[in-house]
């Protein structure tokens, strides 16, 4: 099995808009890249068998990715989340890879067992998604790479599913507590520090 794990990112002067009444601007940057550079530094830590791909319209985060010796795509059409997710999809398909595994760069809580979970099930199904405390998809396996039309956003797991079943896919949902947690809100930030997130060790938001 060859899997390219898949982290889109946008550019951190425009991430965690949802924190600007908590966090300065220079604060939600400042947590967005931290949150990137954790992420980064975790899959070549652990997962550096598999390549990672970064997608973005941001030459600072492809920048940033080439630091951690990932591979990198530079999205140059519609922006937003589904396209750079399809963008990656059809580059991955396009080489020798059975699939890919789309990974947010913001992840708190990301965790070798949930990973190696994630990557155990694609042996028996066409497509596994992490399911988020909000209904999002804050991980999804699909193999072939391209063989799914994403819908990030509100309410995308169930998304996720109901194409499947449309596009004859097997699949799994799995409910991944520590991957469901997505950095949205001051609650989530202080969440994530109770279970002593390593992707926030040395950040202050006070």
């Amino acid at each position: 099995m060859s899997i390219c794990i898949v982290v889109p990112m946008k550019s951190p002067h425009r991430a965690k808009q949802r924190l600007s009444q908590d966090l300065s601007p220079v604060q939600r940057q400042a947590l967005a890249i931290q949150l990137f550079r954790h992420t980064l530094s975790f899959l070549r830590s652990y997962f550096s068998d598999l390549d990672t791909l970064v997608v973005s319209d941001s030459e600072e985060v492809l920048a940033t990715a080439r630091e951690y010796n990932c591979l990198t795509l530079q999205q140059d059409g519609p922006s937003g989340l589904n396209p750079a997710v399809q963008d990656a999809a059809h580059w991955v398909s396009q080489r020798d890879y059975n699939g890919m595994l789309v990974l947010p760069g913001d992840l708190a809580l990301l965790n070798v067992a949930d990973i190696t979970q994630l990557l155990n099930e694609a042996s028996a199904h066409d497509a596994v998604l992490a399911i988020a405390d909000d209904g999002g998809t804050n991980a999804l396996l699909v193999q072939p790479a391209d063989s799914l039309c994403f819908s990030y956003g509100h309410n995308s797991a169930l998304k996720h599913q109901q194409e499947c079943v449309r596009r004859g896919l097997s699949f799994k949902a799995l409910n991944l507590p520590r991957l469901a947690l997505d950095i949205d809100q001051l609650k989530d930030l202080q969440q994530a520090e109770e279970a002593s997130s390593e992707a926030l060790q040395g950040w202050n938001y006070a």
